[in-house]
C-alpha cells in the first residue's frame, strides 16, 4: 500500500508538539540502549529550539492525511550538502514505508542538495537497510557509544 505524505515546515509555535512526536518516536530506542546523551527523545525543548534556529535549518512535520506522523530536521552544511537528523516517524505509524517515502520527499524537496549526510544506530539493521535501500553507503567506521551501540555515518551522493 502506498502512502501520501507531504513535508509541512513547522512554525516556532508548534516546536513542542515537533518536540513530543520526536520524544515518543525515540523512546523504544533509549530504553534499548540507554544513550541519555545523544538520543534524541531525551534532548530538551531548549535545545530543539537551538536547532530550530540554526541558519540553514529547516524542521518538517511528516504529515499524512493532514496528521503529523513524524518529523525530519535538514540542515544545509555547504554549497549542495545538507544533512538529515533526526528524522523520526511515531511508534503507531512505523513500520507503513513512511519513513523511506518522507526520505524521498525531503530529496525530491532540495533539488540543489548533491551529497545527502545522516547517521543513525549500526546495530538498528531495519534503519540500516531503510537508507541502504534508497541509496545511502556507510561512509567510515562509526564512533562506539556504548559496548552494543555505534553511530554510523552515511552518505548519498546524488546525480
Amino acid at each position: 500500500m502506498v502512502h501520501k505524505i507531504n513535508l509541512v515546515q513547522i512554525q516556532v509555535e508548534e516546536l513542542s508538539t515537533f518536540w513530543q512526536i520526536q520524544k515518543v518516536s525515540f523512546q523504544d530506542l533509549l530504553t534499548k540502549y540507554q544513550d541519555f546523551e545523544t538520543n534524541p527523545s531525551n534532548e530538551s525543548l531548549e535545545r530543539v529550539s537551538q536547532r530550530y534556529q540554526r541558519k540553514g535549518t529547516k524542521f518538517y512535520f511528516i504529515t499524512s492525511s493532514n496528521k503529523a506522523i513524524g518529523g525530519v530536521v535538514v540542515t544545509k552544511t555547504g554549497e549542495g550538502t545538507a544533512h538529515i537528523g533526526p528524522i523520526f516517524i511515531k511508534p503507531t505509524e512505523q513500520g507503513k514505508g513512511y519513513g523511506q517515502i518522507a526520505m524521498l520527499a525531503v530529496e525530491k524537496t532540495y533539488p540543489e542538495i548533491k551529497e545527502w549526510q545522516l547517521d543513525t544506530i549500526k546495530e538498528e539493521r531495519k534503519l540500516i537497510h531503510l537508507y541502504q535501500k534508497i541509496g545511502y553507503q556507510f561512509q567510515g567506521n562509526g564512533q562506539k557509544i556504548k559496548e552494543n551501540m555505534t553511530i554510523i555515518d552515511l552518505i548519498k551522493i546524488s546525480d
